[in-house]
């Protein structure tokens, strides 16, 4: 008997413009279509279309162009339904 499939969760997202970032999203950085650096926001500087971020594992802090990089967000977490 195999196990279900688990239920996806929500897709990241591609950004485009950093303006829609704000402090404490969960992205990932991709590079040449791999996964980089996957971290929290922590400051953005969209006329420069830079994003500081953390990474989630070292707590190294870590600066990306949204020119130069694939940055995904990921959707935040949703809450659970109170009855």
């Amino acid at each position: 008997m195999t196990s279900p499939d688990p239920v996806p969760g929500p897709v990241p997202v591609l950004v485009e413009d950093c303006t829609v970032l704000q402090a404490g999203d969960r992205i990932d950085v991709h590079l040449v279509g791999d996964l980089y650096y996957r971290g929290l926001v922590e400051e953005t500087m969209p006329l420069l279309h830079v994003v500081w971020a953390r990474e989630l594992g070292t707590g190294e802090r870590r600066m990306f162009s949204t020119d130069e990089n694939r940055i995904f967000q990921h959707p935040p977490p949703a809450t659970p339904e109170k009855h």
